[in-house]
Formats: structure tokens, sequence, C-alpha cells
């Protein structure tokens, strides 16, 4: 990838809320767990309400929203750290208050399997954000070469124009 192609990728992806470089580095991934964490907190408390509403158990959709949003900003660090805090505090809140561990076999290899899904979420989601912004990049790099075509044209018409004008003039 050149450098205005990366320049131009950075720029695309502040504007979007968003950094190219969130997955890079220990800072990149402090910043996304922090942010994964306040994903999963806000689903957290969002199914509060929704299960005293419902009586039923509708927060693993919100999960996996907070899971894919926190991961399309923040890249897999933030698809994680919205995973295991919504594994650790679903568990301790709903499955068995006041414990972060299930007792049952069952609910251990259910929170299992949900601690893989999300990896699996957070995986997609930034790749989906990757390949998005990639695909930014190389629509902006075909607008710029396209122009440079149109430019090239008019002054081919101009340079054959001219040249059209001192052949009529012999």
């Amino acid at each position: 990838m050149t450098k205005d192609a990366r320049t131009s990728l950075r720029a695309l992806a502040s504007s979007l809320g968003g950094s190219f470089d969130a997955h890079r580095g220990l800072r990149g991934t402090l910043d996304g767990l922090t942010t994964g964490i306040a994903f999963g907190a806000v689903a957290i408390l969002a199914k509060i309400p929704l299960v005293q509403g419902s009586g039923g158990d509708l927060g693993y959709v919100l999960y996996v929203a907070a899971i894919g949003l926190a991961a399309w900003f923040r890249g897999l660090s933030g698809g994680l750290g919205a995973t295991l805090v919504t594994a650790a505090a679903n568990t301790y809140l709903f499955v068995h208050p006041g414990e972060f561990v299930p007792e049952t076999t069952s609910e251990q290899v259910r929170l299992v399997v949900y601690v893989i899904s999300g990896v699996v979420v957070a995986a997609l989601f930034r790749s989906l954000r990757i390949e998005r912004d990639q695909l930014a990049v190389v629509l902006g790099e075909q607008v710029r070469l396209a122009r440079e075509i149109v430019d090239r044209d008019e002054r081919l018409e101009l340079v054959l124009a001219a040249s059209d004008r001192k052949s009529t003039r012999l």
C-alpha cells in the first residue's frame, strides 16, 4: 500500500469515527478493550429492563450488537472486551447472581460457546471494517486515476487541435 493510500485510509477512518491503527500497539489494544467494556456495560444495563419487562432473556441480541459495534469501531480488542464483560456480567447478574462461574456443566458449556461465538463475531466485524476501509482507498485511487485520464485526454485534444490548425495553414 502506498504512503498516499495509507494517509487517505487514516483520514477516512478518523472521519468515520474509527481508527485504522486501533488494532496496532498497546495503546490501541487498551483503547479497544476500554471501548469494548463500555459497549458491553451499556448492553448489560439495557438488558435489565428488557428482562424485567418481558420476562424472557433478550439480552444476547444486545450483546451481539455490542460486540459487533465495539469490533467495528475499535477492532478485535474492542470486540473481545465486549465479549468478556458481557459474559462475566451476564453470569454474575443473571445466570448465578453473585458468582462469575456457572455451577452446572451445561451453563459452563453455554458460557464457553458464547465466548467463542463472541470472538468469531468480533473477528468478522473487524474484517468487514478493514475491507470496507481498503475498498474506500481503492475507490479513491480509481477516482484519482480517472481524473488524471480526463486531464490527459483534454490536454491531448488541445494538442491535436493545435496541430490540426498548423497543418491546415501549411
